[in-house]
């Protein structure tokens, strides 16, 4: 019986037929949505009253003693880290017996140790250490001054050349300039 119709109304059925079916497709995804959203609505019910009651909580837990108490010990600390901090030593800061303890590494058996002169440096001038002793010979002095002058705190490493006049027990002064 389809045959029968001419081409046009033929095209008009096609198309009717299309329609109808989007138009059933339209209704059922509108009925979906509705079936969710009727099923969903009980579950946000729930979900807004358990939001509101937290509030509370937190809002009760925020107004106690012990929250007030924990924000005054926060701020007791805060205020003590500061002060600590003020304390602490700048971080290029090298302190003197670490400086002592590294030339005293060095010496080796053949160097005896007198004396240790400390004049601190201010913002122009580098600290001077002035190290005094004895040497066995004068290789072990030099070998000495020039492990000295490898290490990387000191900046200068002076030692006069008069020290290197007697060839055994060679008493020595070393001027050692850097940044402490």
């Amino acid at each position: 019986m389809f045959n029968l119709l001419p081409e046009i109304e033929k095209k008009n059925i096609m198309r009717e037929y299309i329609l109808r079916r989007y138009v059933v497709l339209a209704l059922f995804l509108f009925a979906l949505g509705a079936i969710a959203s009727i099923s969903l609505f009980p579950s946000y019910l729930l979900s807004s009253v358990k939001v509101v009651e937290v509030e509370e909580q937190i809002s009760s837990v925020k107004s106690s003693a012990i929250f007030k108490e924990a924000e005054a010990l926060a701020s007791a600390l805060n205020l003590t880290n500061q002060k600590i901090s003020a304390l602490k030593p700048p971080e290029k800061y090298v302190y003197l017996g670490t400086l002592v303890s590294s030339i005293v590494e060095k010496r080796g058996g053949s160097i005896r140790l007198n004396g240790f002169k400390y004049n601190r440096g201010d913002g122009k001038n580098h600290g001077v250490i002035t190290v005094s002793g004895i040497a066995r010979d004068r290789e072990s002095l030099s070998a000495f001054l020039t492990v000295l002058k490898e290490e990387e705190k000191f900046l200068e490493v002076n030692l006069p050349v008069s020290n290197f006049a007697q060839d055994r027990n060679a008493p020595f002064t070393i001027d050692i300039r850097g940044a402490f």
